[in-house]
């Protein structure tokens, strides 16, 4: 019952980010767009196929100038940056949860 709602968010989180990638106007856009995709991978991890996806077909069908690329690399280190607890976790000697779930 409590994984539900947190999927949930993690969803709702993926539509802001496209929105913000496709219709905002805002010179913050891919600001908000690597907050949305780094909320939604801290939600549910394996969102990380969906962002890549979802950041791949835009690559395909909107990005035509270097700026745009830029933009496309800003959202992804913001991505990566709200989530290095995951990715840094090893190198700390901190376990993963399938590690201490096996023990419990």
């Amino acid at each position: 019952m409590m994984v539900q709602p947190t999927i949930y968010l993690g969803i709702v989180f993926l539509g802001y980010m496209i929105y913000h990638l496709l219709f905002s106007t805002e010179k913050w856009r891919s600001l908000w767009a690597g907050v949305m995709g780094g909320g939604a991978f801290i939600m549910m991890p394996h969102a990380s196929y969906m962002i890549a996806l979802i950041v791949g077909l835009y690559m395909v069908c909107f990005v035509r100038s270097i700026r745009d690329m830029g933009r496309i690399v800003l959202v992804g280190g913001i991505v990566l940056l709200l989530n290095l607890n995951w990715l840094l976790a090893p190198f700390f000697g901190v376990g993963n949860s399938a590690g201490m779930i096996a023990t419990f």
